[in-house]
C-alpha cells in the first residue's frame, strides 16, 4: 500500500510496524476500499494508514450520514441517551460553568443537547457537516445547527468550551482540527474529547474488527491523547474512563477528557496501544472464524439469502470472509443513503422492498442484531427463517 502512506498524526514520524490489513470493498458506499492498521515506532498511536484526504471524509458525512438514523422521532436512541447522559454529568462535575458559550463540532441530530440543556446549559450551537442532521436537530430539539466544518465556517463570536464528543476518531489532520479549535476558544475556553479507549477494544463485546471500521481511522489511548494536547500545550484538568451497553449483547468502552491551556509537553511514548490492539486483533481473529463456520453451512447449502445490513461488519465479510461465495439475492437498510446502491452488484433494498419475499434472512450486525429481529418479526410480521451469527 505503497500510494496510501500516512505519517503518524500526532508525532509525524514516518516509520510504522503494521498490526492488520482491513478490506472494505465498495467505494460507492465507503469513503475507503482498505487500510491497514499500524502503530508508530517513535510514539506508539494507533492509527489506519490511508491516504490523507479529509474533503473525502467530509464529503462522505454529508452526503452518507448514518447518524440521522440513530435514534427516531422521539430523540436519540437508548444507547445514545445514556451516553450524552454521561458526557453532561462529567462536563458538570469538570466544572464547566453553565453559562459557558459552548460548540458541538459533529453534533449529528443535537442529542447532547438535549442532555445539557437538561443540566441547565443554554448557550449551545451545533456544527455538522450532514443537512439533514442540522435540519432534524432544528426541528425536533430547537437546537442551532450549522452546516459546515471548523475551516468553512466563520463564527462571529468565540466559545468558552469546544465539544469533540465521537468526533476525533474520524479525522485525518487532527493537529489542523485543534488548531481550529484553539482560534475559536475564549481565553482560558477548554476542549473536551469523547473517544473509544483504544486500551480496552479487547474488552468489548462486539463483532469481530468493528473498531476498524469504514469511519474510525484513529485509535486513542489516554496516552496517546495526552501527547497530542501537550504538543499544542493543553493539560487535562478532569478524565474518564467508561464502559456502556449499545444492547445487552454488546459493550463498548470510552473515554472522556476535558483540557486547559497549560505548556507544552514533550512526546512520551504509549506502551499499552499496540499490546492491546494486538490482543484485540488475536480476540476477532477467534470470533471471526466461528463467524466463518456459520456461513459456510450457508455457502455449501446453495440457498439463497438475504442479507440484512451494509456497514462494516458485512463489508469485511464480503472481502475477507467466506460471504461473498454465498447466493445472496439483496441487500436491505434502513440508511436512505446505501438504498439504491450495489454491493458486489447486488442491489442494496429498503425494509420493505423484500416483504414478498421468503428467502432466509441473515442478520450481519452485532449491535443492531435483537432491533433487526425485531423489525422482521414484530413490526414487518415477516416469517422468513433468521439466521443470527451472534
Amino acid at each position: 500500500m505503497k500510494d496510501k502512506e500516512r505519517n503518524c498524526p500526532i508525532c509525524g514520524d514516518i516509520n510504522k510496524k503494521f498490526l492488520y490489513h482491513q478490506l472494505f470493498g465498495s467505494e460507492k458506499i465507503f469513503p475507503f476500499r482498505e487500510y491497514s492498521v499500524v502503530v508508530c515506532h517513535n510514539c506508539g498511536f494507533g492509527y489506519a494508514n490511508i491516504v490523507e484526504d479529509q474533503d473525502k471524509l467530509t464529503k462522505y458525512y454529508a452526503q452518507s450520514s448514518k447518524y440521522e438514523n440513530s435514534g427516531n422521532d422521539l430523540g436519540p436512541s437508548a444507547f445514545d441517551t445514556e451516553r450524552y447522559e454521561l458526557v453532561a454529568n462529567f462536563l458538570v462535575t469538570a466544572g464547566v460553568d453553565k453559562s459557558a458559550r459552548i460548540l458541538e463540532v459533529g453534533c449529528a441530530t443535537g442529542g447532547l443537547a438535549l442532555a445539557l440543556r437538561s443540566k441547565g446549559f443554554d448557550q449551545f450551537m451545533g456544527l455538522d457537516p450532514s443537512p439533514l442532521c442540522a435540519q432534524i436537530a432544528k426541528d425536533l430539539f430547537g437546537v442551532e445547527v450549522i452546516i459546515g466544518d471548523l475551516d468553512s465556517v466563520k463564527f462571529e463570536s468565540r466559545f468558552d468550551v469546544v465539544i469533540l464528543e465521537a468526533v476525533l476518531e474520524h479525522v485525518v489532520n487532527i493537529h489542523s482540527l485543534i488548531n481550529s479549535c484553539k482560534k475559536i476558544l475564549n481565553p482560558g475556553g477548554r476542549i473536551y474529547f469523547g473517544v473509544p479507549d483504544a486500551t480496552k477494544f479487547k474488552d468489548f463485546t462486539d463483532g469481530p474488527f468493528q473498531q476498524f471500521s469504514t469511519e474510525h481511522i484513529n485509535y486513542f489511548s489516554p496516552d496517546s491523547l495526552e501527547n497530542l494536547m501537550g504538543l499544542h500545550g493543553f493539560t487535562c484538568k478532569d478524565s474518564m474512563q467508561y464502559k456502556l451497553n449499545c444492547n445487552p449483547q454488546t459493550e463498548v468502552a470510552g473515554y472522556s477528557s476535558l483540557w486547559i491551556e497549560g505548556i507544552c509537553m514533550d512526546i512520551r511514548k504509549d506502551l499499552q496501544t499496540e499490546s492491546c490492539l494486538n490482543e484485540y486483533i488475536r480476540l476477532s481473529n477467534e470470533q471471526a472464524n466461528k463467524i466463518e463456520t456459520v456461513i459456510s453451512r450457508i455457502v455449501d447449502s446453495g440457498t439463497e439469502i438475504i442479507v440484512w445490513g451494509t456497514g462494516t461488519h458485512t463489508a469485511r465479510l464480503l472481502s475477507d470472509g467466506g460471504l461473498k461465495k454465498a447466493k445472496i439475492i439483496a441487500f436491505v437498510d434502513s440508511n436512505r443513503h446505501y438504498q439504491g446502491e450495489h454491493l458486489n452488484d447486488i442491489p442494496i433494498l429498503p425494509p420493505a422492498k423484500i416483504s414478498t419475499l421468503r428467502q432466509p434472512i441473515l442478520v450481519s450486525s452485532r449491535v443492531y442484531q435483537s432491533e433487526i429481529v425485531h423489525e422482521i418479526r414484530e413490526n414487518m410480521k415477516l416469517p422468513n427463517e433468521i439466521i443470527l451469527l451472534y
